[in-house]
């Protein structure tokens, strides 16, 4: 399977490291945005190739900008979802 990349997102995410995690986060809460990502961020960090402090990171900043929820949970794994604004650029409904 591959992913496509969809072309309303060019410019919008401002680096490669954001651009790689936004996109293991959509692949783990599925195409359609309506799932969540339990994934850890060591795990996250291997499939990317970056640190998991890079993962960290990107992950707050793409909170930061709107593009995932992360809801903290202590002593597990957090759950990361994708907002509305992150939704639309892979909506098959045009009303989204």
């Amino acid at each position: 399977m591959f992913t496509k990349f969809p072309d309303s997102l060019w410019g919008k995410l401002t680096s490669p490291a954001q651009i790689i995690v936004f996109l293991r986060v959509v692949k783990r809460c599925g195409f359609d945005g309506n799932g969540e990502c339990f994934e850890s961020q060591q795990i996250m960090a291997d499939a990317c190739a970056m640190t998991s402090d890079t993962v960290a990171a990107t992950l707050k900043r793409l909170e930061q900008d709107g593009w995932v929820n992360i809801q903290r949970r202590h002593r597990k794994t957090n759950v990361i979802t994708l907002t509305l604004k992150a939704k639309k650029h892979f909506a098959l409904d045009p009303k989204i």
